[in-house]
């Protein structure tokens, strides 16, 4: 599998015919705002701090952590410190 060290904002890491992987670099004080997926979605944090909101409750999300996300769930992420995310969007049928 593709590891990037990129400082881009986003990268595509890997995509299949039913599975995507992205690489977020979000920089402190950034906000994603609220959207959803037709797919599972599963976020991993490797650096940083985020304050991850999903169906209007939020969650302090640190490195270890994982949100599990189904298809169709309001979420949006806040960045608290300077992080590193990898994003998994799997369309599970």
């Amino acid at each position: 599998m593709k590891y990037t060290t990129s400082d881009k904002e986003m990268e595509k890491i890997y995509k299949s015919d039913n599975q995507i992987i992205l690489n977020l670099n979000i920089k402190e004080g950034k906000i994603i705002p609220p959207h959803d997926s037709d797919s599972s979605v599963v976020v991993v944090i490797y650096e940083g701090e985020v304050d991850f909101t999903l169906n209007d409750e939020t969650f302090n999300v640190k490195p270890g952590d994982i949100v599990v996300i189904k298809p169709k769930e309001i979420h949006s992420i806040k960045a608290l410190k300077d992080s590193k995310i990898m994003v998994i969007k799997s369309d599970l049928k």
